[in-house]
């Protein structure tokens, strides 16, 4: 084992934005005078975050429009705490517990720089890069009055109900909630306990907020929901995707997702398990037309049609309504297309460029093309003009800027993918990949790990891996073996059998040419079909002839003419594969790989055919299970698995033993959140409810998404295939770890007061249990669920010294030997 990792290790290791503990070093101006403010204290709330749950069955019958919220000005005298930069945050566990307070000027007992500030209406000229500030204040709160707040990236908020992470993108589309003014039924003025931790980004000193107040119980995001276009001569049934806000101080459960009947659209209700206490989520809202959209509907300069969305609950005291405008497009324009993803019941959007023309009863090719970072999906779209014979369909990447096209933008990706080819009327065969600079890096990764959907890969200025560009440390073990589908030329091999077409502007200034040149290099030998090519004089964004439809940098013609070229075959009898993890790709033509051997080693799998009878060998694998109707169709009459005779036959032909681990039902830890997951916190535990509330209003932002958070006392209302991610149960049998409140017994030598977290599964469903000292709230924070850069293994352990002990989970779910890890 190795002990003694630091914190600040850990955010290098994670490369996470939202890890609250984490900070940049750098000076500090601790600036202040001694300015007259009122004491101000976060340790008395006049609600607990976590209110006892149950809110009976009935709805409420007022109906009311969403008011205009008020502006809050910020300017005032604050408390304002200096911690200076290169030092651990003292002052950061009382902040994420609600008990932040300050005395007087001067340095308190934790080393923290006191002073009286006075703020003007933004913070930004308060805050210095590298160094870590505190504002503490109470804000005065009217009778029936509820606050919230837009914060911006390096901004984290505590109230007296949650904490509450800054939008890590600076979109000015987030919102928060500032729960715990005045008790929840009261008709009581009073104050909002209001702390601010500013840790501005290098590079980035002005930081963003902004408060609101408002009489209403929730916030509904109307500027920037996911939304479908209506296409002309269609008719729709799709999904609007919006972020709410829980203003009150209890979790919503349920939550009702309702559409409100209009000349255009039928009423519909979409029921969601809950919105926790001062959490926000993303909630889907079903959209099914009455009617098909006619050519009288692009009526307009900019012509659209409204929805009326309502959101309601049995905890709420009003039904809240506001609309939207869907925008009405030609039959020849690029469109946005939603539908609902299986990972957390979020609505997600890609975009779609229409062929030139389409023929009723005609098959055409499909391009998936991946954006580059701050480019939307329906700019991707139009950055090609329309084909003769294939649709272009540009996914999100869940944000703009998303994952890199890894983890959850992976799965974004192949989600879209799958939609298409559902809808539209896609030869199977004639499917390719291609993107731009992030998304040519996303072209790289899911063309090497999922080499049996395209018949072409072809990235755009596009970086091979983290630790090529933008040269992240590579990670030790057992962080790197659960990272390993982030080295793209690892897995270059299984491209042999694909056509593969690289181009790169030769002056890119953004992403350097070599990047090209160095897969170049590595694929010629084994690529018959190579194409590349160096734009001369080009940057990282360029169009030889801006005359001609498309930018020539993805919609470049000799990558078409490739294209046009290749085909997939319908059963693949002969080739190569090797993948990372069965969690990560599992399926290759006929095999699916249920699960591996060792997960610190890659599977690989090798296929010849002679005639009608097929040698499968593998590496590392400790289960299969075999297509047979695939076989069958492709006229398989033998097989051979490792020199065993196995029976061809119609149907899954399972290898190997099926109990234990399997792809679907695997690990790492963040396999728990690619699937429908649910937080669940104690009744009474203030800060686990604030962590809840924290990851769910991050999740909303960086992935769009929709976290659920429970106390465990509603749990049981939870649908059994929810993960549930457990936030300091009580104590429990039958798992691989044995805790009591404070803290977690650990391996012989490990340090006392331990936290754990680790992913564990449950029927059909995985969990995780996250394990913290009661008194050692900050501890929680040290986990990140949706990190991706590297990934957690299957479990980890840590102290306030650090990192201590982390590993995987056998095939059988067995308590693995636990694996140290190396330098950072």
């Amino acid at each position: 084992m190795l002990r003694g990792t630091s914190f600040a290790s850990l955010c290098v290791l994670i490369g996470t934005f939202g890890l609250g503990a984490c900070g940049d070093d750098g000076a500090a101006d601790p600036g202040a005078g001694d300015m007259a403010a009122p004491d101000m204290a976060l340790a008395d709330a006049h609600m607990d975050a976590a209110a006892a749950p149950g809110c009976g069955d009935a709805l409420p019958e007022t109906v009311v429009v969403l008011p205009e919220p008020t502006p809050v000005p910020l300017a005032g005298a604050w408390w304002r705490g200096w911690v200076a930069g290169g030092t651990d945050d003292p002052a950061f566990g009382d902040f994420v517990s609600g008990t932040l307070s300050v005395d007087g000027p001067g340095t308190d007992a934790r080393g923290i720089d006191w002073a009286r500030a006075e703020v003007g209406e933004t913070f930004g000229a308060l805050s210095s890069p590298g160094t870590t500030l505190y504002f503490l204040r109470d804000l005065p709160v009217a009778n029936g009055e509820r606050l919230f707040a837009r914060a911006g990236r390096g901004v984290t908020l505590a109230s007296p109900g949650a904490t509450q992470q800054g939008d890590v993108y600076d979109d000015g589309h987030h919102r928060v909630a500032l729960p715990g003014a005045t008790p929840e039924g009261t008709a009581e003025s009073g104050t909002l306990p209001l702390a601010v931790r500013i840790n501005p980004p290098r590079g980035r000193p002005a930081v963003q907020l902004d408060l609101w107040s408002t009489t209403a119980e929730l916030v509904v995001d109307t500027i920037s929901p996911h939304r479908p276009d209506l296409r002309v001569g269609e008719r729709i049934d799709a999904w609007v995707g919006s972020r709410v806000t829980n203003l009150r101080g209890e979790a919503l459960s349920p939550v009702l997702a309702r559409v409100v009947e209009s000349d255009l659209f039928e009423a519909s209700e979409t029921a969601h398990p809950s919105i926790g206490a001062g959490a926000t989520a993303q909630l889907a809202f079903a959209l099914e037309a009455k009617r098909a959209i006619t050519a009288e509907d692009l009526a307009g300069e900019t012509p659209t049609l409204p929805v009326t969305l309502e959101v309601t609950s049995p905890c709420l005291s009003a039904a809240y309504r506001t609309t939207v405008d869907l925008t009405v497009r030609a039959r020849d324009e690029v469109f946005s297309v939603t539908r609902r993803s299986p990972v957390d019941g979020s609505v997600q959007y890609h975009a779609v460029r229409p062929p030139a023309e389409e023929t009723p009863g005609t098959d055409y090719g499909l391009l998936l093309t991946l954006h580059g970072a701050a480019v939307r999906a329906p700019g991707q779209a139009r950055a090609f003009g329309p084909s003769p014979d294939a649709y272009i369909v540009a996914p999100t990447n869940r944000h703009r800027f998303g994952f890199d096209w890894e983890a959850w933008g992976r799965i974004d990706a192949l989600e879209a993918l799958d939609h298409a080819m559902d809808t539209l009327p896609i030869d199977a065969r004639r499917v390719y990949l291609s993107g731009h600079s992030m998304g040519g890096h996303g072209t790289w990764n899911i063309g090497v790990l999922f080499p049996e959907r395209f018949a072409l890969v072809g990235p755009s200025a596009g970086w091979r891996s983290f630790y090529s560009y933008p040269r992240d440390p590579v990670p030790g073990e057992p962080f790197l073996s659960a990272s390993r589908g982030s080295d793209t030329e690892r897995y270059a091999g299984n491209l042999t059998r694909r056509a593969v077409y690289i181009l790169h502007g030769d002056a890119d200034d953004n992403v350097p040419v070599t990047e090209a040149r160095a897969m170049r290099e590595l694929l010629a030998p084994a690529v018959p079909t190579l194409g590349y090519h160096e734009e001369p004089g080009a940057g990282h964004w360029w169009d030889r002839d801006p005359d001609r439809p498309g930018a020539d940098c993805v919609d470049w013609a000799p990558m078409w003419t490739m294209m046009s070229e290749r085909r997939v075959a319908d059963v693949e009898l002969d080739f190569d594969f090797r993948t990372p993890s069965p969690s990560v790709s599992a399926t290759h033509a006929y095999v699916r790989v249920r699960s591996a051997a060792t997960p610190l080693e890659d599977v690989v799998i090798e296929s010849r055919a002679d005639g009608a009878a097929v040698t499968l060998t593998t590496t590392n694998v400790r289960s299969l299970v075999l297509d047979g109707d695939a076989l069958t169709r492709a006229g398989v009459a033998t097989l051979a698995v490792d020199g065993e005779a196995v029976s061809v036959r119609s149907g899954a032909i399972p290898v190997g033993p099926q109990e234990g681990k399997r792809d679907d039902q695997y690990g790492p830890l963040a396999q728990a959140f690619e699937q429908p997951f649910c937080f669940v916190h104690g009744d009474a535990d203030r800060v686990a409810a604030g962590y809840a509330a924290y990851w769910s209003g991050y999740w909303a932002t960086l992935g769009n998404g929709y976290a659920c958070t429970v106390p465990e006392s509603l749990e049981s209302t939870l649908d059994a295939s929810v993960g549930r991610i457990w936030l300091r149960p009580s104590p429990r049998e039958g798992l691989p770890f044995r805790w009591t409140e404070a803290g977690v017994d650990t391996p012989e030598g490990g340090p006392a007061a331990a936290s754990v977290a680790f992913v564990w599964p449950r029927g059909e469903a995985l969990d995780v249990y996250v394990i913290t000292p009661a008194d050692a709230g900050d501890a929680l924070f040290v986990f990140p669920p949706f990190s991706y850069r590297p990934r957690l293994p299957d479990y980890m352990a840590w102290s306030d010294e650090g990192v201590f002990a982390a590993g995987f989970f056998d095939g059988e779910w067995e308590r693995a030997e636990t694996l140290s890890f190396g330098a950072l």
